[in-house]
């Protein structure tokens, strides 16, 4: 288990209350929107898909996928972590907004080069989405009285990680699966993840994100997450 996972994330009732909080307007611009939901749908760090291209949307066989690997735009933080996240049914149409053949950055605003203590160079991402959206967050949280269940560290980058992680852990019967799963749609630097998964990994995946996308309520606002990005084009 990542020590990280000791920290729980979000609960589901929870995740719904920020998803409503995002459709009522949290966020405002269309790749803010788009980085939250893929954070959202499965669970991933903030530079891996902050530094997604469009020629990473692409498809392992029939099903539609995002592959988060090493570029010449940034590196990965573990880098022998390769992943293949096929998309849920409810959200293909992120897919099809975001997929093309460039190699370019989808959201160049969010990478910025800096230097590190050493004075060597330094990728950072997102900074000021990820100071916006605590103080954004805390501020909805106290106004809707909940600022004291959801505390400070739940404004952390990571939640949606830690929340896919401690979701999926809990499911029972037919959603069961196991932490090999779980963690192959986390990208944990596993020295038998070094490579690229063989169809029936990637078709755990698939059903890891489905029944995730079902029990964490995404699906069910599917539609109007794309209807609120279309009323930014």
């Amino acid at each position: 288990i990542d020590p990280g996972d000791e920290i729980k994330g979000f609960t589901i009732e929870q995740l719904k209350m920020v998803d409503q909080w995002v459709l009522k307007g949290l966020l405002i611009k269309e790749e803010e929107i788009c980085l939250w939901l893929l954070q959202r749908l499965f669970g991933g760090r903030i530079s891996e898909f902050a530094g997604l291209r469009s020629c990473d949307f692409r498809k392992f066989g029939e099903l539609k996928c995002i592959y988060v690997v090493k570029h010449r735009l940034r590196s990965l933080k573990n880098e022998k972590t390769r992943k293949i996240l096929p998309m849920p049914e409810s959200c293909e149409w992120l897919w099809d907004r975001l997929s093309g053949d460039h190699d370019d950055l989808l959201w160049p605003e969010f990478h910025k080069v800096g230097k590190d203590k050493l004075g060597g160079a330094k990728n950072y991402w997102c900074s000021n989405y990820n100071a916006r959206l605590r103080s954004e967050m805390k501020k909805f949280a106290k106004s809707h009285g909940v600022d004291q269940q959801l505390p400070d560290l739940y404004w952390s980058t990571k939640v949606f990680r830690r929340t896919i992680g401690s979701i999926l852990r809990e499911c029972q019967g037919e959603d069961a699966m196991t932490m090999h799963h779980i963690d192959l749609l986390r990208g944990h630097a596993d020295e038998s993840m070094a490579r690229r998964y063989d169809d029936q990994e990637v078709g755990q995946v698939k059903r890891a994100v489905e029944i995730y996308a079902r029990i964490s309520g995404i699906n069910e606002k599917a539609g109007a997450f794309l209807k609120t990005l279309q009323q930014l084009d």
